[in-house]
């Protein structure tokens, strides 16, 4: 038996480091914004300063909802302004972030890195990702 929580905490542990995931976040974004051009024109006009701050504290969040199961605010706010109202964020842009996170991580995490690392991680992001990517196709979190 495998408990992938604590294969996510430990290889966590290892790419954020010292630095409150400084590094990560810095490579998530060159491998993510290397992904396509759709994806550099969305961030184009984008203080990535900011952006990486934002990106820090959502993923927290995003990580929450694995153990949770209940949304936050913050998150539900994050998810709307991906929306098609507001950033219109498409479905494939999903799917290259969490390409992108899981690229991050087996760069990161070598030589640790094995396929159960790669099933933790993405066990852990789906709950979260997953809530992204429903409410910003729909734009809202109340019942139809």
């Amino acid at each position: 038996m495998k408990n992938y929580e604590e294969i996510f905490n430990e290889s966590y542990r290892r790419v954020t480091g010292d630095d409150f995931g400084e590094r990560f976040f810095d490579r998530f974004y060159e491998i993510f914004l290397g992904t396509s051009d759709a994806i550099r024109e969305k961030f184009a006009a984008t203080e990535m300063v900011k952006q990486k701050q934002m990106m820090r504290k959502s993923f927290f969040h995003l990580l929450n909802l694995y153990n949770t199961k209940v949304t936050s605010d913050y998150l539900e706010r994050i998810a709307r302004e991906h929306g098609r109202a507001r950033l219109a964020i498409p479905v494939e842009m999903f799917n290259q972030w969490r390409a992108s996170i899981l690229r991050t991580v087996r760069e990161l995490d070598a030589p640790y890195y094995n396929d159960d690392i790669e099933i933790a991680w993405a066990m852990m992001i789906a709950p979260g990702l997953e809530f992204m990517r429903q409410i910003s196709m729909r734009g809202t979190t109340g019942s139809p």
